[in-house]
């Protein structure tokens, strides 16, 4: 059974269209980055006079689409840009 259930049970993640995935209402700038294979998509939060940048690796139970406030309270909070992604493969029958 845990086999059957193993991504359900041990990888739960929010479906890709849960969230807000606006990236303009938490300032954040939004890129896609594509190698064929891989999907990344970023979002840049950037702090003007900043001199720090920090990267948000999440977790498999969140997505950017869920972390909005959160990236923009560290942005605030530390004063520095802020940069998150997520990482989408086209070919998930390949893994």
């Amino acid at each position: 059974m845990l086999i059957l259930f193993e991504r359900m049970l041990l990888f739960p993640a929010p479906s890709v269209g849960y969230g807000n995935w606006q990236a303009g209402q938490f300032g954040a700038q939004e890129t896609f980055v594509d190698n064929g294979s891989a999907k990344v998509h970023v979002w840049s939060l950037l702090k003007k006079d900043s001199k720090r940048t920090l990267i948000v690796c999440h977790g498999n139970g969140e997505t950017l689409g869920v972390m909005g406030d959160e990236l923009a309270a560290i942005r605030d909070r530390w004063n520095a840009n802020v940069v998150a992604f997520d990482f989408h493969v086209h070919l998930l029958g390949n893994l």
